[in-house]
């Protein structure tokens, strides 16, 4: 298949310029007891997604809207999720002509024309659980000043597998099309685990309830600390 090169351009450019908002913000400020909360999370282990996959469960491979996710074992054994088994690493070499160093994801996915891409990056900042929810709000309301209060689809925090699950659904413009955001972090080994889901709206219909099934499968595998 032929890789549109505009649509690739794009897409760096806006996985940059989101994580660039987050980064900007981890650099300016370290995560303290300020952004620390007691609202409640929803607890989605065992429940069912909207496409019928129980959220939270051990699922090791199943198919969606056609396509197949297998899970895999990432970040040094210590995440498991599901990814589409057609889905390719993209190569530390490739990475460093696509992505700036200073916002360069650990981890990247991506379809054949590179169309959808799934990122991870673990940070150096300490994170708790206890404070996912008052770092979603800081995000969301950096992103709203940086694009528009118009690109928000969802937020919420979430407990699944056991963990503290922020996530932010999030629009952003880019030349004559938009780029839709599905956007989850946690804390791994009290450290901040950013992962991104990237793809344009016109394939909102089948990545986003895929991009969902793949946070509800995230199973993370912590040293004792």
């Amino acid at each position: 298949m032929r890789i549109n090169k505009r649509i690739v351009i794009l897409f760096v450019v806006t996985v940059i310029a989101v994580m660039g908002v987050i980064y900007l913000y981890l650099d300016d400020n370290q995560l303290t007891s300020s952004t620390t909360t007691s609202s409640k999370t929803n607890d989605y282990d065992g429940k069912e997604s909207e496409s019928g996959i129980k959220m939270g469960s051990e699922t090791n491979s199943f198919n969606i809207q056609d396509i197949k996710l297998e899970r895999k074992e990432v970040l040094s054994n210590k995440v498991s999720i599901l990814i589409p088994d057609s889905f390719k690493k993209m190569s530390e070499e490739l990475m460093k002509i696509k992505y700036p160093k200073e916002n360069r994801p650990t981890l990247v996915y991506t379809n054949e024309d590179a169309t959808v891409n799934i990122a991870f990056k673990v940070t150096e900042n300490e994170i708790r659980p206890e404070q996912i929810q008052g770092f979603k709000e800081i995000i969301k309301n950096n992103l709203q000043e940086v694009y528009s209060t118009d690109g928000l689809v969802k937020d919420g925090v979430y407990e699944i597998n056991g963990k503290t699950i922020g996530m932010i659904e999030y629009k952003t413009p880019a030349d004559d099309t938009e780029i839709y955001n599905y956007i989850f972090f946690t804390d791994l080994d009290n450290k901040l685990l950013l992962s991104t889901i990237n793809f344009t709206t016109e394939k909102k219909e089948v990545w986003q309830p895929i991009a969902e099934e793949i946070m509800n499968s995230l199973e993370i595998y912590e040293e004792d600390i």
